[in-house]
């Protein structure tokens, strides 16, 4: 017969039992001791109606833990999981399309994907997701608006261009994507490390395969590296430009590059080392330590054991 859509409470319908209503949505289930009471005295008061819970996976399960209607009467299942890079881009495009505006010759979905990963980290993007697709959009849309004169806004076409997608090289500081040119063609023209470029291939074909779609897990795992070599043979160079890759490529959250020589971790007296080994590490959360001339960190050479953190 129709449908109407009305919104409430949970604790108004444990009071008020309409018969009218057919199918409930529930949705942002915070806190499950506050919430269960409430959720199972409704399923008691709409025995066959539909009830849809909607929540993160986590809070979903320990609801359904704790509340003992569904001891009795199991609900289906159904996960969703996030959109990769490519159908976010997709989800812009048709979001575009549909207020009207088209893209500008020789850009594609590849350019909309390439600015959803250059303006937000791929935390952010698997956090927000979809979310993030109508404040690409709207942002888009309010740099074109901003960029042509007023005069000429109401006859100028609805055309989106780099420049509005905040992928242009004078405005670049809103993505990485200019970071990420600049610091590709530096170790393109590096004279030798091979080592360091082989490396850096093979991470970047795990990236632009999450990108388009992989499992994100893969850009998990541990991101220490340990650069070994004679003196001479690059390797600050070698961490400095690292540090700067990864940054671009969306693998570090902040632009933040710590470089220490490793007896700068050694306190000078017993019980001093913790401390400083904290504020150091502390301050580079979400960037990059690099800790130069590192097995200063090893006691027992020439009889200098230094404190009890020299053999950590």
């Amino acid at each position: 017969k129709g449908m109407v859509t009305t919104t409430t409470s949970l604790e108004q319908l444990v009071l008020d039992v309409r018969r009218d209503v057919s199918t409930v949505i529930v949705d942002g289930l915070i806190g499950v001791e506050a919430t269960k009471s409430k959720v199972d005295a409704v399923l008691r008061n709409f025995p066959a109606h539909c009830f849809v819970f909607i929540g993160s996976k986590e809070a979903v399960e320990a609801l359904h833990g704790a509340v003992s209607y569904f001891r009795r009467s199991e609900p289906a299942w159904l996960h969703l999981p996030p959109y990769s890079a490519a159908e976010l881009a997709a989800l812009a495009t048709n979001q575009l399309r549909a207020c009207g505006y088209t893209l500008q010759a020789g850009l594609s979905e590849r350019t909309l994907q390439q600015a959803l990963c250059a303006t937000w980290p791929r935390e952010v993007l698997a956090a927000r997701n979809a979310h993030l697709v109508s404040e690409l959009v709207q942002r888009t849309i309010s740099k074109r608006n901003s960029r042509i004169p007023l005069s000429k806004l109401l006859a100028s076409p609805l055309i989106v261009s780099e420049l509005d997608l905040g992928l242009d090289d004078t405005q670049g500081l809103q993505s990485l994507l200019v970071q990420r040119r600049e610091v590709d063609k530096e170790i393109a023209e590096l004279v030798g490390m091979n080592g360091l470029k082989s490396f850096l291939r093979e991470l970047k074909a795990t990236v632009e395969y999450v990108h388009a779609g992989g499992e994100p897990r893969m850009l998990e795992s541990c991101l220490n590296v340990v650069l070994t070599g004679n003196p001479g043979a690059g390797k600050t160079t070698a961490a400095r430009l690292l540090f700067r890759w990864l940054r671009a490529h969306g693998l570090l959250q902040q632009d933040v590059f710590v470089e220490r020589n490793a007896l700068e971790l050694k306190g000078t007296h017993i019980g001093w080392t913790c401390p400083q080994v904290k504020d150091m590490i502390q301050g580079a959360l979400g960037g990059c330590l690099f800790l130069d001339e590192a097995y200063a960190l090893s006691g027992g050479r020439d009889g200098d054991r230094g404190d009890s953190f020299s053999d950590e």
